[in-house]
């Protein structure tokens, strides 16, 4: 028992590190790992048994979302008037992760590849033209000033994120921060059929154009900082932020180029589809999963 709770303690310490939480002692924010008797095997959403679907040390990923489901379950599933009840009488949830085939799993709107080490999501044009903020929203976002209105939970996609052995940091601590954001890198790409229905597939760089420079967004991977938990519960469904172009703590991935602390990017008009064209969001793991690395550096197979 001691041994079990002492494991507990160190992946306790791990996740407070990994999802960029602050001390206690700071007034908007808390950690969710309090309780230092939480088995990592008590599992109560209905999610697979991790240990089979995943590395072993992405288990550790997958309890901080479950945590963030139990603690932040208002924000996690909302329960329509007159959804459906079990013979109980008590509404009943589908489980937070739906395995499909082998490397393929959905959660919630987001569709997991953990073979390509993809996640894609379906979402619009949300403007053609005018000064931006972010990247993407989710529904009820800052739709005012993003390029993408994307149809998914925050915490859905981080979790996604997760599952494809990406580990977030986030440093930020205020919109407009000028420090540079950090985590794993992620390419984001945009998909879209035209009027003749032909096939696009581009960058999500080459929708943004920067307006100091006057030119378009350089080509880069963006970052995987992870939104943070609040008193309120997990920020990024509160703001429904999910890719900042201007720094953002409350968003799940960043901007780390110079001209993120300004909030000078624009649409590019010139590549971007019309407003309300049907896309799909596609979020790619650049660097190879740790336990392939892992296993390079100890000169084993991956």
């Amino acid at each position: 028992m001691a041994r079990h709770q002492n494991y507990s303690r160190q992946m306790t310490s791990r996740l407070g590190k990994t999802v960029g939480l602050k001390s206690s002692a700071q007034k908007n924010e808390k950690s969710a790992f309090a309780d230092s008797n939480f088995s990592p095997r008590r599992w109560t959403c209905g999610c697979p048994e991790p240990r089979n679907l995943f590395p072993r040390h992405t288990i550790g990923y997958l309890i901080f979302i479950l945590l963030c489901i139990l603690l932040t379950v208002n924000a996690l599933a909302v329960q329509k008037p007159g959804s459906a009840k079990g013979k109980a009488g008590k509404s009943e949830r589908p489980p937070a992760i739906e395995q499909i085939t082998e490397h393929t799993f959905r959660v919630g709107a987001a569709l997991v590849d953990t073979k390509e080490r993809t996640v894609t999501c379906p979402g619009e044009i949300n403007m053609d033209e005018g000064a931006i903020e972010y990247l993407a929203v989710a529904p009820g976002g800052k739709t005012h000033e993003s390029l993408l209105r994307i149809d998914v939970r925050p915490l859905h996609l981080q979790l996604a994120l997760l599952m494809l052995d990406l580990e977030p940091k986030n440093v930020l601590t205020q919109q407009g921060d000028r420090k540079t954001p950090q985590g794993d890198p992620v390419e984001l790409r945009i998909r879209w059929r035209d009027r003749d229905g032909q096939e696009h597939n581009a960058r999500a760089e080459e929708m943004v154009s920067d307006g100091v420079l006057t030119k378009p967004m350089a080509q880069h991977d963006w970052v995987f900082t992870g939104s943070r938990i609040l008193k309120q519960g997990f920020q990024a469904d509160l703001e429904k932020s999910l890719v900042a172009v201007w720094h953002d703590p409350a968003a799940i991935l960043d901007n780390p180029l110079p001209g993120g602390g300004n909030n000078a990017y624009l649409v590019n008009p010139k590549r971007a589809p019309k407003r309300g064209t049907h896309v799909d969001f596609i979020l790619r793991a650049v660097t190879p999963p740790k336990t392939h690395a892992a296993n390079e550096t100890a000169g084993g197979k991956p």
